[in-house]
């Protein structure tokens, strides 16, 4: 009888450098953001972010977990929380766009950050904050308004 042995290993193609940035702020994690987000999909259709970041709250790299339609998207949180294991991520961020441009956060949006930020807490990954972004580069920070 045999079994397959499987080895946990990281590698990351580019370390980072002592100086390169750490997200401190909503507002520094929008502008990242807004500079990811496809600005050409931003009013048409809702997409999902997430931010993996290291102890020292530098991102590691993000990822677009799902794309969706015009009132809503798909999150699949063991996704998230498979990639952040993956990559030894301590901390998150996530995001998505309202094309409608309200910053109000549905019941959906509510519901699916409790999920998160408690399936992350099991690995002792923190869930830093969601930001609902906007086509008018307006945002609400989860985080901001006492809702983590």
């Amino acid at each position: 009888m045999t079994i397959h042995e499987v080895k946990l290993r990281y590698q990351n193609p580019k370390p980072l450098s002592p100086d390169y940035f750490a997200i401190k702020s909503s507002l520094q994690c929008h502008q990242l953001l807004m500079s990811i987000c496809d600005q050409d999909t931003i009013q048409v259709c809702e997409t999902f972010y997430v931010i993996y970041l290291n102890q020292a709250n530098r991102p590691i790299f993000y990822q677009s977990i799902s794309t969706g339609g015009i009132t809503g998207t798909v999150v699949d949180v063991r996704l998230i929380a498979a990639t952040a294991l993956k990559t030894l991520a301590t901390s998150v961020i996530i995001s998505h766009n309202h094309p409608s441009g309200s910053l109000k956060p549905s019941k959906s949006d509510l519901e699916v950050t409790k999920r998160i930020s408690n399936a992350l807490k099991f690995f002792d990954i923190n869930l830093l904050d969601h930001l609902i972004i906007s086509p008018s580069s307006a945002y609400m920070s989860f985080a901001d308004e006492g809702m983590l």
